[in-house]
């Protein structure tokens, strides 16, 4: 159990720009418990669906698409936004 949670919180430090802290045991346990990719992509795709939900309640839709851009780079930092550009 304890090597599940250094490999969420070590995933979460690397796929995302929340400030949890990598440590080597957490690397180590990733490497471990790489199943757990999906549920952090799970995670952060549900608090950026979010965001994009609310916003679109109230906003015309291409406000919506600059604050969903905005909020990537916010909580993914640059790795998603590079990949949106090469796909479009």
């Amino acid at each position: 159990m304890k090597g599940l949670l250094f490999a969420l919180k070590s995933g979460f430090g690397w796929l995302s720009t929340i400030p949890v802290g990598i440590s080597m045991e957490g690397v180590e346990a990733l490497m471990k418990h790489v199943y757990v990719f999906p549920v952090i992509g799970l995670v952060l795709g549900a608090i950026l669906g979010a965001v994009a939900y609310v916003a679109a309640m109230a906003l015309p839709a291409n406000l919506v698409a600059i604050i969903v851009i905005v909020a990537i780079y916010k909580l993914c930092g640059i790795n998603h936004i590079d990949g949106l550009a090469d796909f479009g």
